[in-house]
């Protein structure tokens, strides 16, 4: 699994590389962080 942020074009609030070019890209980069980021970091480093 690969954790990028910066490239998550999957997830509302995840940062696109070279900006924002879709409505569902459109969000909060906290929320992103509490739903999607921590998730995956603890599964990382639970295995």
């Amino acid at each position: 699994m690969e954790l990028e942020p910066a490239q998550d074009w999957n997830n509302p609030g995840g940062a696109a590389s070279g900006g924002q070019w879709d409505q569902a890209q459109q969000g909060d980069m906290d929320e992103y962080i509490r739903k999607v980021a921590v998730s995956q970091v603890k599964e990382i480093l639970s295995n």
